[in-house]
């Protein structure tokens, strides 16, 4: 694709100067600082609010990264990666930087603050009294059975309501359970397909490296069972190959050390690697014995970060990795749209259109086997609920923002039912993306 036929949205239609000109915004540069930024985080260097840290903008501009207020009993202070679309913000439809930008506004990462609640070892990834997931979810995944009990939020022997498994299930709930077993199974066997369909490009798979598979929890399976996926991945490839097993990369800034101890003996893989940092982003920058990048199959599920955009920036050069299991890479739909309704980390960019281009590609999710549905079906028909309810191009998390728009009961129902159902999906329209070529070109 010519940059004339790249189709242009109207939110990048700057998508700043660099893209323009082909020079991508994430360069190793730019990671290697976030990095150095990152590793200053894990040495307490940056704790202190007002702290400023020397770094550069995207135009190579020294400016001060300044280390924001916050609680430090609750939250917890990370490097979050700005997309092109937010720095696109900056500059008119002529490329002109808008009045009143700061240099500091063209910084490509910047320091901010998430809850310490969002992932707590002990309640998440411990051991509770009432034993622990992992097993059954794994014998779930891979036989599709339930052996008669359920894990969930249930009344324990001491009366207290506490996670843990019970076999106490009415009949509905018991076939609601073995149900979704099936379902399960019938993901895991859909994964393994798509697999093999793509037998001669992937043979030579040398790793896989993940991103935002996100920290394991009790409280729902979804992160886990992901986790389980890219072993299922790893031992298909081991099947088709006969050989060696790909080398198995994790990148998510919320694992600690218990998830990555429960990930590695739960899921048996050889020597993982493990980072809250950017080693994911590091493994696709390292070359083979023979001096050419590593062939590697990505897999990334709906980030909260542009993943997507900085993989294939930093991998351009050879034209992307191998392929990609990832949400799919649209040209206009999404980014064309109210942000309130579409929540997309990974928004198009030319890099990612011309990626997706020079692919083959075969659809994976399992809306349609738990929901009968796909993820976008369910998220457009509860955009139209909050529209029957007077809350234009907005997408419903929740059911409060319903009723407090005075919605009738039939809408609450529906949406509930809808958002019941989103709950239940594990992979969201996800699309495999594996190039012709099959490895670096």
């Amino acid at each position: 694709m010519s940059q004339d036929q790249h189709p242009r949205c109207p939110v990048e239609t700057y998508l700043y100067k660099a893209e323009l000109s082909r020079r991508c915004l994430f360069t190793e540069q730019i990671l290697n600082e976030a990095k150095a930024v990152h590793e200053k985080l894990k040495t307490g260097d940056l704790k202190e609010p007002g702290t400023e840290l020397d770094v550069n903008n995207i135009n190579g501009t020294p400016v001060k990264l300044t280390v924001p207020n916050y609680n430090r009993e609750e939250e917890q202070l990370w490097v979050r990666l700005v997309d092109y679309h937010e720095i696109s913000e900056h500059f008119d439809h002529e490329g002109n930087l808008k009045a009143g930008t700061k240099e500091t506004d063209l910084l490509p990462f910047k320091l901010e603050t998430y809850s310490k609640s969002v992932h707590v070892p002990e309640d998440d990834c411990g051991t509770p009294n009432t034993g622990q997931p992992w097993g059954y979810w794994n014998y779930k995944w891979q036989s599709g059975q339930v052996d008669g009990k359920d894990w969930r939020l249930a009344r324990q022997k001491d009366d207290t309501l506490a996670r843990g498994f019970t076999r106490d299930l009415s009949e509905q709930q018991m076939k609601s359970v073995v149900e979704s077993g099936a379902k399960w199974l019938k993901t895991r066997t859909h994964l393994i397909e798509v697999i093999k369909e793509h037998e001669e490009e992937l043979k030579d798979i040398d790793q896989i490296v993940c991103f935002a598979l996100g920290p394991i929890t009790q409280k729902r399976a979804r992160p886990f069972v992901q986790h389980l996926a890219v072993m299922t991945i790893q031992e298909t490839l081991i099947e088709l190959r006969g050989d060696r097993a790909p080398k198995v990369i994790f990148q998510d800034p919320l694992y600690c050390d218990n998830c990555e101890r429960v990930l590695e003996r739960e899921l048996g893989f050889k020597d993982p690697i493990f980072t809250a940092g950017f080693g994911g982003f590091d493994a696709l920058l390292e070359k083979n014995e023979a001096n050419k990048e590593k062939t590697s199959l990505v897999v990334c599920i709906a980030p909260s970060a542009p993943v997507i955009q900085v993989v294939l920036d930093i991998t351009s050069s050879y034209g992307g990795p191998a392929a990609m299991l990832c949400c799919e890479i649209r040209s206009e739909d999404n980014v064309t749209l109210s942000e309130s309704r579409y929540k997309i980390a990974d928004k198009a960019t030319f890099n990612l259109l011309q990626y997706a281009g020079r692919c083959k590609k075969s659809p994976f999710g399992d809306g349609q086997i738990v929901a009968g549905m796909t993820v976008d079906e369910i998220d457009e028909a509860i955009v139209e609920i909050a529209e029957k309810a007077g809350m234009e191009n907005t997408l419903l998390r929740a059911i409060k923002p319903l009723r407090d728009a005075g919605a009738g009961q039939d809408l609450i129902d529906k949406c509930q039912d809808l958002l019941s159902k989103r709950v239940g999906t594990k992979f969201p329209d996800l699309m495999a993306y594996v190039k012709d070529s099959g490895g670096p070109s």
